[in-house]
């Protein structure tokens, strides 16, 4: 990769003012990875366990990509037997890389209390923590963005810290044909320091909410808005859409469903994309995928090329607590 690459490279990924503090990544699909989002989701979903993977690949110059990878698995404890209330345990990974300069990596261990609320109309508050391991690290072929300083500044290749994050959720179903939840989760409670140069510069917080709904308009049609409001730093970001979910074949006893619908994200003061998705659930299993059109800068460095993104997960079933599908109303998704 020649000298100038790499400078377009790290000016887009970075930024000259924020290369010390790098922003946290999020997927475009963030209701296939809600562990990441939310660590009071942690177990909570119908069945007993769940387990999935995300992989994104974002186009930045030609030639030159960032890659994000994830994998989560967590439970739901203690069903049926706590009046209700139930526990969630979970581990996720992740790792952020863009080409051979930068690297972040991420493990994180997910505890959650979901707490019932009423019993003619099913409600949930939720509660949950993450204990996990923020690492940090440059390339072999790094170089500096023009700016922050020189390679011979450099005081470290790789930074590690312990990192804590909290989080609420609330979930209603009032009725067999609508539910809705909303949450806050806050990431990075514990300062961190995050400099390669300066030691004194730390991470800033994430903030995140969000607010969801699904609708069944009948038997083969349900309706799943969602909003989502990230910020960090100086940096928000702002998702919104919904998806169009059609039911097929036996959706009781089999899930089955093909989703599909548009996206908006909003940066700062800007529209930046334009985000196609789609999904398919069956029996447990989903896969779904995505691409962002970009429509601000990173347009015209990527030449016109988006980002791809799939997940693929399954929602799993223990006999003790479900005897088939069918017992799992398959309302608490986003």
């Amino acid at each position: 990769m020649s000298l100038f690459k790499k400078y377009i490279l790290l000016l887009v990924v970075f930024g000259v003012n924020n290369f010390c503090s790098a922003q946290d990544f999020i997927f475009s699909q963030y209701f296939a990875s809600q562990p990441y989002l939310n660590p009071s989701l942690t177990g909570f979903f119908d069945g007993s366990y769940r387990g999935s993977v995300n992989f994104r690949n974002q186009t930045i110059q030609a030639g030159a990509t960032t890659r994000t990878f994830g994998a989560s698995y967590d439970l739901g404890l203690l069903k049926e037997k706590l009046g209700g209330d139930y526990f969630g345990l979970g581990v996720n990974m992740y790792r952020d890389e863009t080409q051979n300069l930068y690297a972040k990596n991420l493990g994180r261990l997910n505890l959650a209390f979901h707490k019932k609320l009423g019993y003619e109309i099913e409600q949930y508050l939720s509660i949950g923590t993450y204990l996990g391991l923020h690492h940090e690290s440059l390339g072999r072929n790094f170089l500096p963005p023009p700016g922050s300083g020189n390679i011979d500044e450099i005081q470290r290749r790789s930074i590690s810290n312990f990192d804590v994050g909290l989080g609420l959720n609330y979930y209603i179903m009032p009725s067999d044909q609508f539910s809705l939840f909303f949450g806050v989760s806050a990431d990075h409670l514990v300062p961190m320091k995050n400099s390669f140069f300066n030691t004194d510069v730390t991470l800033d917080n994430r903030l995140n909410s969000y607010i969801s709904s699904k609708f069944l308009a009948n038997s083969k049609l349900s309706i799943i808005p969602s909003f989502l409001f990230s910020r960090q730093g100086n940096q928000q970001q702002i998702n919104l859409g919904g998806l169009a979910q059609l039911n097929f074949g036996n959706f009781e006893t089999d899930k089955s469903s093909f989703s599909i619908g548009p996206y908006f994200r909003f940066g700062n003061s800007s529209f930046d994309a334009i985000i196609a998705m789609a999904r398919l659930d069956y029996k447990g299993f989903w896969v779904g995928l995505s691409y962002d059109y970009n429509l601000n800068d990173l347009n015209r460095a990527s030449a016109a090329a988006g980002a791809a993104e799939l997940s693929v997960g399954y929602i799993g079933l223990f006999e003790k607590n479900y005897k088939s599908r069918a017992d799992c109303p398959n309302l608490k998704t986003f």
